[in-house]
């Protein structure tokens, strides 16, 4: 089954993530909740979709699976964290932090180790 993971802006200050399902012409919303979601990335494995949220306010990367259940904070920095991408085999996630103090030139790789939480 191909499905497609994206982000949608709804308004000014709201982002939701869909989850596209090709062979049966669907679209489904994974959360209607007021935070901004962005930067879906599935796993390699195609259990979990690792996503940037300001949940917590400041912007962290939590995993979800395909069904928007099962939500885990995997990474909570003082930055501001985005664009996550998985390793190979599913059990590390990479991601951008930039610091509050200049979003713009004070930017790092992070990496957050799942474990088991990707199985």
């Amino acid at each position: 089954m191909k499905k497609i993971a994206f982000r949608k802006i709804i308004g000014d200050m709201n982002s939701e993530i869909f989850v596209a399902n090709a062979e049966a012409q669907t679209c489904t919303i994974l959360h209607t909740i007021r935070p901004f979601d962005g930067w879906p990335a599935w796993s390699p494995n195609g259990k979990w979709i690792a996503f940037a949220s300001n949940r917590e306010s400041a912007y962290q990367i939590y995993i979800m699976d395909e069904n928007g259940q099962n939500l885990k904070l995997v990474a909570n920095t003082e930055g501001r964290a985005t664009a996550p991408r998985w390793s190979r085999d599913s059990k590390t996630i990479y991601f951008t932090n930039c610091r509050h103090s200049n979003y713009g030139s004070d930017c790092e790789v992070f990496v957050a180790n799942l474990g088991n939480a990707s199985r």
